[in-house]
């Protein structure tokens, strides 16, 4: 019947759910947007968009280089709360694709809580940022389909050089530009990693 969607063919056990069983659009709450922040930012040809995770309560924000690269100003806005910042770039390293900012006359903000679990193929997890610079928070939930994967990324600007990122995470959670620099969370809502592509 329309509407419906079909029974996956294969089955899936506890610890290995089936990628069908779980990809698609999920709620915003509060808890969820709780330590995202909305990145914009001005290159010499053109505005960029992207995400980042508060990691203390005195504004210094994880993003990926990517977003901030070639960016001559940089503004911050907290998801929960709407209040801006502006930030500086502190801190890079092109060939993880990371940043560190630091937002200006920020305190006591909330931060995200890291995992320290392992990561498994199967498991659920649920990407949130700012998909297509859209300035607020929109999450999807998917699986982890492998391991220690490679690719290419390029910056903003035309003149970025690719860079080529090794040990990353591939997951069929939909992601858009924007979406970059975003936490990825597990079923506890706690961030294994970066949308980084």
């Amino acid at each position: 019947s329309p509407g419906r969607t079909p029974e996956p063919s294969a089955s899936a056990t506890p610890d290995r759910p089936l990628p069908e069983q779980s990809v698609g659009p999920v709620e915003v709450t509060d808890a969820l947007k709780r330590g995202v922040v909305l990145i914009t930012g001005r290159t010499p040809a053109e505005g960029v968009a992207g995400t980042g995770m508060v990691i203390t309560p005195d504004g210094y924000v994880l993003t990926n280089y990517h977003v901030v690269r070639s960016t001559e100003a940089i503004t911050v806005t907290i998801a929960a709360t709407g209040r801006r910042h502006t930030a500086e770039l502190v801190g890079r390293d092109a060939t993880k694709d990371v940043a560190l900012l630091k937002l200006e006359r920020a305190s006591n903000l909330d931060v995200v809580t890291v995992d320290s679990d392992p990561v498994r193929i199967g498991d659920i997890v649920v990407a949130a940022g700012n998909a297509n610079g859209q300035g607020y928070v929109s999450a999807h939930r998917g699986n982890i389909l492998e391991l220690d994967r490679q690719i290419n990324v390029k910056g903003a600007n035309v003149n970025d050089p690719p860079q080529r990122l090794r040990g990353l995470i591939e997951t069929n959670a939909p992601a858009w530009p924007g979406d970059s620099g975003g936490p990825m969370f597990d079923h506890e809502g706690e961030v294994l990693g970066m949308t980084t592509a």
